[in-house]
């Protein structure tokens, strides 16, 4: 849903919407890796080559995606950005 609607919400539906997204991100992070890992041997099996980058590959997938990053932060502030990368740990 959108800020805009959101924040039109009498509190107590706001309090709902929160629990529930506080519940959903919990589900997953409890359950990601064990569907990432089911997900990508199925992929394997089928065929699909997977590549599981370097530590140095990383790095500079950070540096080539830093940009995008600064731009979005720059436009939208670090909330919601600093949400999801602290859901992401």
């Amino acid at each position: 849903m959108n800020a805009s609607f959101y924040n039109n919400l009498p509190d107590w539906a706001k309090k709902v919407v929160d629990e529930a997204a506080h519940d959903a991100i919990a589900y997953t992070n409890a359950h990601w890796d064990e569907l990432l890992n089911e997900r990508v041997e199925k992929m394997k099996a089928s065929g699909v080559e997977v590549h599981d980058p370097t530590d140095e590959e990383l790095k500079e997938w950070k540096k080539a995606t830093q940009p995008i990053i600064d731009e979005y932060i720059k436009k939208n502030g670090t909330e919601w950005y600093n949400t999801v990368l602290n859901a992401s740990k």
